[in-house]
């Protein structure tokens, strides 16, 4: 009996195991990211548009490209859901410039806000940064959205400063 006993125990174990191993590899290979920047609904008027630099006191901010897509290289969107990608271009305007953070970038319409996708669309941004007066940097931030979702806007807040005006970009013109 307790042979029989530790044979079932053993199978159970192995079939646990094997069944564990392939949710494992069968696991979408994108990772959520989830920021502090809380929802409000958008009013107001954007600072500017796609090309458009925006400069505030230490550092210039410009989105230069704006995708959507149902998939990136082998990353494919969620059932309902299509990626957006937006690339940014940042230019500190001081020495040792330590506040770039792409998670301080979120994507908003009237609805929702929507999170980062990690490493979907290439060159990413790959922080944190140390940037000296006049350096750029330039990086694509994806976040994934139902395909219906419309009317984006960037809004950059950044931690550092969060009684500073965020900068909000429309990404519909």
């Amino acid at each position: 009996m307790l042979r029989r006993l530790l044979g079932i125990l053993l199978v159970i174990l192995v079939l646990a195991v094997i069944w564990g191993s392939y949710n494992l590899t069968n696991r979408p290979s994108t990772f959520t990211v989830v920021t502090s920047t809380p929802y409000r609904p958008l009013s107001g008027q954007p600072d500017g548009k796609i090309g458009d630099k925006i400069t505030t006191w230490d550092y210039h901010l410009m989105v230069t490209g704006f995708e959507e897509a149902n998939s990136y290289d082998d990353d494919d969107a969620g059932i309902g859901n299509k990626y957006v990608a937006v690339e940014l271009e940042f230019e500190s305007r001081v020495d040792n410039f330590e506040d770039f953070n792409s998670l301080y970038a979120t994507l908003q319409n009237q609805d929702a806000v929507y999170p980062q996708v990690f490493a979907v669309k290439h060159p990413f941004f790959e922080e944190p940064y140390n940037l000296s007066k006049g350096s750029r940097i330039t990086g694509w931030i994806t976040y994934e959205v139902p395909k219906t979702a419309e009317g984006f806007w960037l809004v950059y807040q950044s931690f550092q400063h969060p009684k500073d005006k965020p900068i909000i970009i429309d990404l519909t013109k």
